[in-house]
């Protein structure tokens, strides 16, 4: 169990570091990260 553990929260600080770029790269603007292709989901 501990190795599935350590998977999980390897992946939680993977998608932490996402999410920091992409503060890091659109600020706050909500519009620039809906009109990106790379991040958007839509």
């Amino acid at each position: 169990m501990k190795n599935r553990d350590d998977a999980l929260v390897r992946k939680m600080l993977e998608y932490c570091d996402e999410t920091d770029e992409a503060i890091q790269t659109f600020g706050d603007d909500e519009n620039l990260l809906a009109e990106n292709k790379v991040f958007s989901y839509g």
